[in-house]
């Protein structure tokens, strides 16, 4: 189809990276979840963020009380701050009225309370004692302080990401040189890949919500009891039953348009709602096991997919778990780059438009 079996290899590597890393993350959405990783950093930068405020002789804004502004139904945290919210709050424990409006349309004359940190001050030195310029330097203030604690939790993510998807390659038997080889070796199914590569390619991606991405947040209720945690245990097994469930009947189901949009959606870096996270993780293993690809365990010898203890005696079988591992650590490498990184590539192989600096 592209008049090279490397390139058509590495493009259904491409692929198949792609596929793992979006059932990856939908599935390490449920590790968030339970351990309520975006609102414990977001309560840590807030305390970071008023820690870098304060000084001698001053205050800075309440977190409790930011936090509680926002926080949801429930015993639940919030793990997103609207900019809006967060400059209410600080203008309201660092400033003082010093002037009620003549009418009732007239604009309240306010300043920096005598005890405000020294940073607000020379933002309201900086914004000429305006308030609406003051609100747009603490704004941006805000969004560098919070673009850290978002670098911290790409770092947490990524980590996670990879754990996922060892255990989800070593499920699958996803080896990556086992990949390699049956593409290598298979034209049937090295041209599947290529025919699902440049679906993907040109896909559109199902649109989301702009009000989604704070209503997507992890906040599960935190457990206090035996029971409570018992409960959410089992949740988390019932949804890691339903990946198994899934695996085993994804096989028999067609990829539609839908499918394609979905996980279009899901390489393209957009925050998914729960429902999405779970469509797009059906319609990858759908498309997994439409591909041709040997995944899974054989207890025949001889087979590109059999377990090593039946590669033969000896120094074979020795061989045979070595490469495995390594190769079963390579694809947990690759999705751990996430899936926006390999639906780029895999769009740049099969859209050459798509490839270079956008055009003036």
């Amino acid at each position: 189809m592209f008049g090279s079996v490397s390139l058509e290899v590495l493009i259904g590597l491409v692929t198949f990276f792609f596929l793992l890393s979006t059932i990856s993350s939908a599935t390490s959405e449920l590790w968030f979840a339970f351990w309520k990783t975006r609102a414990r950093l977001l309560e840590q930068a807030l305390m970071h963020l008023s820690d870098k405020l304060k000084g001698a002789g001053t205050k800075a804004f309440d977190v409790d009380a930011l936090l509680e502004s926002v926080k949801p139904s429930g015993d639940r945290k919030p793990s997103y701050i609207p900019p809006k919210v967060f400059m209410a709050q600080v203008i309201s424990d660092t400033f003082n009225i010093i002037a009620q409006p003549t009418n009732v349309n007239g604009p309240t004359t306010v300043a920096p309370d005598a005890q405000a940190p020294d940073v607000i001050k020379c933002m309201w030195k900086a914004a000429d004692q305006n308030l609406e310029e003051f609100k747009i330097l603490l704004e941006e203030w805000f969004n560098v302080g919070m673009s850290d604690a978002g670098e911290i939790f790409k770092r947490k993510a990524h980590w996670v990401l990879g754990a996922v998807g060892l255990a989800i390659a070593v499920a699958l038997n996803g080896d990556a040189f086992m990949v390699a080889r049956a593409l290598m070796v298979e034209p049937a199914t090295r041209a599947k890949l290529l025919t699902l590569s440049q679906q993907l390619g040109t896909a559109t991606p199902t649109p989301v919500k702009a009000a989604q991405p704070a209503a997507a947040a992890p906040t599960a209720t935190p457990p206090t009891t035996l029971p409570e945690l018992a409960g959410e245990i089992a949740a988390m097994r019932n949804e890691l039953s339903t990946l198994a469930d899934l695996t085993r009947k994804s096989s028999s189901g067609a990829l539609t348009a839908a499918d394609f949009s979905t996980l279009a959606a899901a390489g393209s870096g957009q925050q998914l709602t729960q429902d999405q996270q779970a469509a797009a993780r059906e319609s990858a293993l759908k498309a997994l096991w439409s591909s041709g690809l040997p995944l899974g365990w054989s207890d025949q010898r001889g087979a590109i997919n059999a377990w090593p203890w039946l590669a033969g005696s000896g120094w074979e079988i020795f061989r045979a778990f070595c490469l495995k591992i390594v190769g079963l650590l390579a694809t947990a490498m690759a999705v751990s780059f996430g899936a926006p990184f390999w639906f780029d590539l895999l769009a740049k192989f099969t859209n050459p438009r798509l490839a270079g600096p956008k055009p003036d």
